[in-house]
């Protein structure tokens, strides 16, 4: 396979990848570098030179097709106000809600691009994007379902949707407009793509994945990607909408 940086484009890179007879597995290890770099999980979810570090030392330590960067689902949600639990070991968590009424929604307020720890993961991006020139570099950020699922409290989240839609459209609305803008800011610093992790979709049934998750989604994609900027998508159900 040759270099990623023969290829005119990005498209033409992913094209040529999936079209090659050998395939390379792309695991998405990130946060087990910190045994390797003698910190802990905590210190990897703060701190954007470890981060740097790590997404290097996994990418060639497991000979990975493109360098994957950090994200947890917890940092956008925290960026909005939630309250979000450290551990040294684990990956931090969010507890409780911050929307409970159709009047929280309403009221909910997007962040700026930056907040919290989505600062650290965007120079996390940027650092890492110095070091590795033999591969692409991407970025990764939870996805609109499973970011209002946090504002809204995940046990809470399916209920909605069917009782209190409009709460989520209000939720999912404002959750778009600050996923949108902070992939547009990993890509302003030169990143290859971005991985949508959306793994509270999987809970949802078809017709509701679509209206509730994919319709939302593809704003982001529609906005951002394009032929040097690629868009992965993960969804831990088998739920996911095709749209053209």
């Amino acid at each position: 396979m040759r270099s990623y940086n023969e290829y005119s484009t990005m498209n033409a890179w992913i094209s040529a990848t999936i079209a090659a007879r050998r395939k390379v597995p792309q695991p998405i290890a990130t946060f087990p570098a910190s045994y390797v770099l003698g910190g802990t999980v905590e210190l990897l979810a703060k701190d954007p030179i470890s981060q740097a570090l790590g997404i290097k030392m996994m990418a060639e330590k497991y000979n990975m097709r493109i360098a994957m960067g950090y994200m947890d689902l917890s940092a956008e949600a925290e960026a909005f106000g939630a309250h979000c639990v450290y551990h040294e070991e684990e990956v931090p968590t969010i507890s409780g809600s911050i929307v409970n009424s159709e009047e929280d929604a309403d009221a909910l307020q997007v962040p700026e691009v930056g907040a919290g720890r989505t600062g650290s993961y965007l120079k996390g991006i940027e650092m890492a994007l110095k070091l590795i020139k033999d591969r692409p570099v991407f970025a990764e950020c939870i996805g609109p379902f499973s970011l209002a699922g946090r504002l809204v409290d995940i046990t809470e989240a399916m209920v909605l949707c069917y009782e209190e839609p409009d709460i989520m459209h209000t939720v999912l609305e404002k959750a778009t407009q600050f996923i949108t803008e902070y992939v547009k800011a990993f890509k302003a610093l030169g990143c290859h793509g971005i991985m949508i992790a959306e793994p509270l979709a999987g809970i949802l049934s078809p017709a509701l994945v679509e209206e509730f998750s994919c319709d939302y989604v593809k704003q982001i994609v529609d906005e951002c990607q394009d032929e040097n900027f690629l868009t992965f998508y993960h969804n831990c159900g088998n739920n996911a909408v095709l749209q053209t």
